[in-house]
């Protein structure tokens, strides 16, 4: 089974999760992991390693390329072959991902959070005529 985590700058990914939760019900293999201000980079590592390092397929949503978060995942991924990620995350790439039960690899898990990610990004006049 997929594992999913969510991880970013501040309470983003706690309130992501519980958005998810909200809509899709409760998932055992959802988790979040928040970097805080009293927080170090190398605890915060430890947290993420902690959640990755049994071997298991990880798929994680990142907030931000070149954050914090980011980086410190980055440096886990070199160690780690079973852990994939995409960033940008937000509710509808998630959502759709999670949700998906024929995804089976990191690589259609990437995959999908990309569309999913591109396909809900709209704007007023990708909806509305400008003639209505």
């Amino acid at each position: 089974m997929m594992k999913y985590l969510i991880i970013s700058h501040g309470h983003f990914a706690d309130g992501l999760k519980e958005s998810i939760e909200m809509i899709a019900g409760p998932s055992e293999n959802l988790s979040s992991l928040c970097l805080l201000g009293d927080m170090s980079p190398d605890s915060f590592y430890e947290e993420i390693l902690e959640y990755v390092k049994d071997g298991g397929q990880t798929f994680v949503f990142v907030d931000l390329l070149g954050g914090t978060p980011f980086n410190t995942l980055i440096q886990i991924i070199k160690e780690y072959e079973n852990v994939s990620f995409v960033t940008g995350a937000n509710l509808a790439m998630c959502l759709g991902v999670i949700t998906d039960d024929s995804v089976t690899t990191l690589e259609e898990a990437v995959a999908l959070a990309k569309e999913y990610g591109a396909k809900s990004m709209v704007s007023k006049d990708d909806l509305i005529p400008k003639n209505a």
